[in-house]
């Protein structure tokens, strides 16, 4: 949990709908090639040269350093004042059950769900762990509970099998599902011991999405937007994550979000977001237009 999320906690009445982030460390905010902590992150974790970069009290790029932080940084550019932002923790559904029973999860919140660990084999399983958090959302307040797929790369995809989120298991029945399959079945099982849940469920197929911009970066400038780990996005897959999250909260039109201050922090910086890229092609307007394709503002 980080600082900020207790801040919303302590002080609920002072904001309006809140988005609730849970996860483990792509959640968190591995994006700069380590967690922040306050302290000193160093930049040239992130698999560029360390020619290209310097070493600094603070990261030039610290307003990116998690999912929540790019989406604070555009809730300030967009003057939306009422809404909070907080990575929450890993999921749990205790502890998601006693946020709803406090008050800090509330009636028009966004509760989103990421998960990249172990999921022990078991798609059976993995299933039902995925609808109690879901229930312990929808079933109990009229909030918006977002689910993902989970996407994987070499070297991570071979090295983890029991971390592959689309390695098929045979179940008792006879079937051959993924854990990404039981997530899409979680998402959208209608079994409900009390009728209809007041609370709504949306799906980001982030396994696909995270595909089709991998591919697209990698063919127009050999850009990876995942660390060379396989699993942890950069700042570019980070991005990515942030846009679906966006428009699962109803920004359907992303041509009318104003990111020009995320923009300018790209280009500013481009020898820190060149991840792979071609060197000869890579550029302060070039970093500029990855961020604007994102946003389908070019």
């Amino acid at each position: 949990m980080e600082p900020y999320y207790h801040e919303i906690i302590q002080n609920r009445a002072r904001y309006g709908k809140v988005c609730h982030l849970f996860g483990d460390s792509i959640m968190r905010g591995w994006a700069l090639g380590e967690f922040w902590d306050g302290e000193r992150v160093d930049p040239t974790r992130n698999g560029n040269e360390p020619r290209d970069l310097r070493l600094v009290q603070g990261h030039p790029l610290f307003p990116w350093h998690s999912i929540a932080a790019c989406m604070r940084e555009l809730a300030m550019e967009n003057r939306q004042n009422q809404l909070a932002i907080g990575y929450a923790g890993g999921a749990d559904p205790s502890m998601v059950r006693t946020l709803v029973e406090n008050g800090t999860i509330r009636t028009g919140d966004y509760v989103v769900f990421e998960d990249a660990g172990r999921h022990g084999a078991d798609p059976v399983a993995y299933f039902h762990k995925v609808r109690n958090w879901r229930q312990a959302v929808i079933n109990r307040v009229n909030a918006t509970c977002v689910l993902m797929t989970m996407f994987d790369y070499r070297p991570f995809r071979g090295q983890y099998p029991d971390m592959e989120y689309d390695r098929r298991y045979r179940t008792a029945d006879g079937r051959a599902l993924s854990t990404n399959d039981a997530i899409r079945m979680a998402a959208n099982s209608i079994y409900w011991k009390r009728g209809q849940p007041p609370g709504r469920t949306i799906l980001i197929d982030i396994n696909r999405r995270m595909d089709e911009w991998r591919d697209y970066c990698l063919a127009s400038s050999r850009l990876d937007p995942i660390h060379p780990d396989g699993i942890h996005p950069n700042c570019w897959g980070q991005w990515l994550m942030v846009r679906e999250i966006l428009q699962a909260m109803g920004r359907t039109d992303l041509r009318t979000v104003r990111i020009e201050r995320s923009v300018q922090l790209a280009a500013e910086n481009w020898r820190l977001l060149g991840y792979g890229a071609d060197r000869l092609g890579w550029s302060p307007s070039r970093a500029a237009f990855y961020l604007r394709r994102l946003f389908r503002q070019i």
